[in-house]
């Protein structure tokens, strides 16, 4: 088991650091409590859309997306990004000779985050290649059907069609208003794993310390309204589907958010 030191910023943001030697790998793992369940339906998709852009990193000292996106495949450094309902997350794999440069383009990009017109288009048609793929999904109808009737007048009732087609209507100034009002370090949980220095550590420390301090997004809640605990649909398709729903309150980084992933 590793040693870790969990800090938590003057501004709420919570830096977990796990020193490990023997690996010359390090990494970066940014978790923000921002997902879908947090957007209305004018800014449907936003949080995917802002998942795609924010992985280029861009920002004033670093306003190309498509050259950081070049200059992290050169020096090998690896990224995955997701969004989920409840939570954002980034993961970056990198050698150590890099941390300087990665602290410096993620702390940048986190401060002072600017969308590059220039990938936007690219990105959008990402995001709707994706929403089509869902569509395109046997699951689909079946999952729709459940999730209008379990999530009604939330935003886990909206569809992937729906979804797909304010995706189409979103502009660089949505996503930028989306970056300033929920981007606050009460949102974030940034983690560091690997051959860690001090002098580096206290780096992303001090860089950290700039992001400003908002008070974090509470999301909506939902009742499940569903009278009948059995929900039948007929699609009439050759494949038959059965899906287990548990209704079990937890909020991200709480105990037991991790008891109900392991129970998972």
């Amino acid at each position: 088991m590793y040693k870790y030191n969990i800090e938590t910023l003057k501004n709420g943001l919570k830096l977990i650091r796990i020193p490990n030697k023997e690996t010359n790998l390090i990494l970066l793992q940014i978790q923000m409590k921002l997902g879908h369940d947090l957007v209305t339906k004018k800014i449907l998709e936003c949080g995917h859309f802002i998942e795609h852009l924010f992985s280029t990193f861009t920002s004033s000292k670093y306003p190309d997306g498509k050259k950081n996106r070049e200059d992290m495949a050169f020096k090998n450094i690896i990224l995955d990004a997701e969004i989920q309902n409840k939570n954002i997350k980034f993961v970056l794999e990198f050698e150590k000779h890099n941390l300087e440069y990665v602290v410096d383009l993620v702390s940048n990009a986190l401060i002072d985050f600017s969308v590059d017109k220039n990938i936007f288009k690219q990105e959008q048609n990402a995001v709707i290649e994706e929403l089509n793929q869902i569509i395109k999904d046997v699951d689909y109808a079946f999952e729709t059907k459940i999730n209008k009737l379990l999530f009604k007048d939330h935003q886990r009732s909206y569809s992937e069609k729906i979804r797909l087609n304010n995706t189409k209507k979103l502009k660089p100034l949505d996503v930028q208003k989306y970056y300033t009002k929920y981007f606050t370090s009460k949102n974030y949980v940034i983690g560091i794993f690997g051959n860690i220095d001090n002098k580096h550590y206290k780096l992303l420390k001090t860089n950290m310390n700039k992001l400003k301090n908002k008070d974090s997004y509470k999301y909506s809640d939902y009742l499940l309204k569903i009278r009948d605990p059995i929900i039948f649909y007929n699609n009439k398709e050759r494949v038959s589907n059965l899906k287990f729903i548990f209704n079990i309150n937890s909020l991200l980084f709480e105990k037991e958010y991790y008891c109900i992933r392991g129970l998972l």
